[in-house]
């Protein structure tokens, strides 16, 4: 499940519980509104509480990757909170693969670093 938390009308702040499936479909919708408002936006992404995705899911997360392809540019500020582990890790290697987005990952207990660092990305 995907929920929304508040945050700059240029950042979307997403928290992540349990599996993530193919009706999770709001984050894009969300993204999607908030581009039409914004040349670039902020990203911070909780998924302390991500437990896994289920095929669909994966399909259709990765259908939205393709989508952004051409955009990523407007997603300069990208947060990811996490505990250590490997989905920390992904978040690390993936800002090291798209050079126009800086990834940044930060524990639990710097939520607030992670909004200020998303909200650097303008508007």
């Amino acid at each position: 499940m995907i929920t929304f938390e508040d945050a700059p009308d240029h950042v979307i702040a997403a928290r992540t519980s349990g599996k993530i499936t193919a009706e999770d479909k709001a984050f894009v919708a969300e993204l999607d509104a908030r581009l039409a408002r914004h040349d670039k936006i902020g990203v911070v992404t909780d998924i302390t509480g991500l437990d896994g995705m289920t095929f669909d899911g994966l399909v259709q997360d990765m259908r939205a990757e393709f989508k952004y392809l051409g955009e990523w540019h407007r997603f300069p500020k990208v947060a990811l909170i996490a505990s250590d582990g490997f989905l920390k890790g992904m978040g690390e290697t993936v800002g090291r693969l798209v050079p126009q987005v800086e990834v940044r990952t930060f524990p639990p207990t710097e939520r607030e670093a992670a909004f200020a660092f998303a909200a650097e990305a303008g508007g």
